[in-house]
């Protein structure tokens, strides 16, 4: 009923146009902003509603996020399933009642569908007479597969949410209306990189977090190095005499972020043109497996990453190509995400170290047993050293409270080898 991408798998190996394997997960990753409710209580009823969709088509495997607010947010979802035709009729059943679509229900399905749908309608009554919530487009979809024997998600939750991308609330005051403007189709993009090579008066921006852009990229994109999607406006700001006057192209995993980022960009900044892929990375694949995108694309679920034709990720530590991320492999000061090598993981107690952390490479350790008292002395004269450079401003702030943290860790632990006479 709806196509999937077979080629976007979590190999290297890139499948065969039209190879379904039983046993595999077929994955669809979602979103549209659209107005919903201010009023949680109201709210719930779609919620509800979708709930319990998911359980009469027994998808038991997801994360949907809902937004509270009438005017600035809307739904962001994943979910998965073995059975691809379960997963067809969620599509259909959230594009709503005039999916063109329907006409391919059996005929339980189709009840099941209307009756979500009778509950949509319910809700956007209770809601103010809002437009009954769906997502417009079968392409609004993302499609992929994963012949993983492991689960892509523990379980199915469905939560009421202020932002359905977190930002602190720095971009809710982006309404609605602002978003969907700018939009390029993978075609396009595609067109406006090539046309735009060599290009001053155009600025390629990725909206993502540095780890996700670490392992896969457009070529000669400006990374704004944010650990959280809630530092972009800052560095907007920071930047914005950059990109007065300039043609700003903008992309992201699929495409909701940019939406909201594109937009604040547009409010905030000179710049004559402000453009976004639509559909993000991950549409962009679809259309072109073999393009202008290197490397791999980062998604939000078990398996961190869909594969793309190059890598170009590598280990923090000896600089070899490296683009896996294990669930373990974090930044022991910051838990940020680490590359970090197979060789170069054996010898470092998985103690790892992210590159604005890397200066703490041999001072900073979470564990601290298997120190002598002579490696532990170092270790807090190295921190309160570091401590001294940084004592004044603003700016330090966090770090030094970190800092200190760490060379009162080593005091208490240097108190107990003195007891212990060692």
């Amino acid at each position: 009923i709806i196509p999937y991408h077979p080629r976007l798998t979590t190999t290297m190996d890139h499948q065969q146009e039209g190879s379904e394997e039983k046993d595999q997960y077929y994955i669809i990753l979602f979103y549209q902003y659209m107005p919903l409710s201010d009023d949680r209580k109201i709210l719930q009823n779609y919620k509800r509603a979708i709930g319990a969709l998911c359980d009469s088509l027994t998808i038991t495997e997801g994360r949907i996020l809902i937004g509270l607010s009438r005017d600035s947010e809307g739904i962001n979802g994943t979910v998965a399933n073995r059975d691809k035709g379960r997963i067809d009729v969620f599509t259909i059943a959230m594009m709503g009642q005039g999916s063109a679509l329907k006409g391919n229900l059996s005929d339980e399905d189709l009840e099941i569908c209307s009756q979500f749908w009778k509950a949509c309608q319910d809700f956007a009554i209770l809601a103010g007479n809002i437009p009954v919530p769906r997502i417009k487009r079968p392409e609004d979809f993302k499609w992929s597969t994963d012949s993983s024997n492991e689960w892509i998600f523990p379980d199915l939750k469905v939560s009421i949410v202020n932002e359905i991308v977190g930002t602190g609330g720095k971009l809710s005051g982006v309404s609605i209306e602002d978003t969907g403007v700018g939009l390029l189709s993978p075609e396009a993009w595609h067109r406006a990189l090539i046309e735009s090579e060599g290009d001053d008066d155009t600025v390629l921006i990725d909206c993502r977090n540095t780890y996700e852009v670490a392992i896969g990229h457009f070529v000669g994109a400006t990374d704004p190095s944010t650990k959280t999607f809630d530092q972009f406006p800052n560095w907007v700001n920071s930047h914005a005499e950059e990109l007065e006057g300039k043609n700003v192209l903008m992309y992201c995993t699929g495409g909701i972020r940019c939406e909201k980022a594109s937009a604040f960009v547009r409010q905030n900044s000179n710049a004559k043109q402000v453009q976004h892929l639509h559909g993000g990375i991950h549409k962009y694949l679809e259309a072109f497996p073999n393009g202008k995108f290197h490397g791999k694309n980062f998604v939000f679920d078990k398996r961190l990453t869909m594969s793309g034709p190059s890598i170009v990720g590598k280990c923090i530590y000896c600089s070899a190509p490296h683009d896996v991320y294990r669930s373990d492999d974090a930044c022991t000061v910051c838990r940020d995400r680490v590359l970090v090598c197979g060789d170069c993981r054996k010898g470092l107690n998985r103690e790892f170290h992210c590159r604005d952390h890397f200066y703490l490479k041999d001072c900073y350790f979470t564990s601290l047993l298997r120190f002598t008292p002579e490696q532990l002395s170092q270790q807090r004269s190295e921190l309160e050293s570091k401590l001294r450079t940084i004592r004044v401003g603003k700016k330090h702030k966090n770090i030094r409270r970190t800092l200190q943290r760490q060379i009162e860790k080593i005091k208490d632990r240097l108190g107990v080898l003195q007891e212990e006479g060692l």
